[in-house]
């Protein structure tokens, strides 16, 4: 079974793709500088190792904060500049949209975690992989 899922609410264009095999679960995720996709990493959990697999969600209110300051600031800066105001006003919603991050987290059995960000808005999405990830465990 393999699953794709947006790598962060704002970078809905780039993915991570997680593979169930019959001895692995290999991850693809995408490696990051600063805001700018820069290639692809590749992670392999054996299923014998894994220990537990579940969903994280987390918010970052600073992030939260700052994003309503920078929308805030946009609305007070269209005044001035149309071009300076949309610019704040789209760097606002998105630092809002990224301050709510969901991750996939994998425990082996030292207790050592391993996590990969995903989406917000696909969280049923990772709940039914999950669900299906625990299932193969199982066997």
């Amino acid at each position: 079974m393999e699953e794709n899922f947006m790598y962060a609410n704002v970078y809905f264009f780039v993915k991570s793709c997680f593979k169930i095999t019959k001895e692995n679960l290999e991850i693809q995720f995408p490696k990051m500088f600063l805001f700018m996709p820069t290639g692809k990493e590749h992670a392999q959990h054996p299923l014998g190792q894994i220990s537990e697999i579940k969903l994280d969600k987390k918010a970052y209110t600073t992030s939260l904060i700052l994003g309503f300051i920078l929308s805030y600031f946009a609305f007070d800066t269209f005044r001035l500049s149309l071009l300076w105001g949309w610019l704040f006003l789209i760097i606002g919603i998105c630092t809002v949209f990224n301050a709510y991050k969901t991750f996939i987290v994998i425990k082996d059995h030292q207790g050592e975690e391993t996590s990969y960000s995903i989406s917000y808005f696909e969280r049923s999405k990772a709940e039914s992989f999950i669900n299906e990830v625990n299932n193969t465990l199982l066997k």
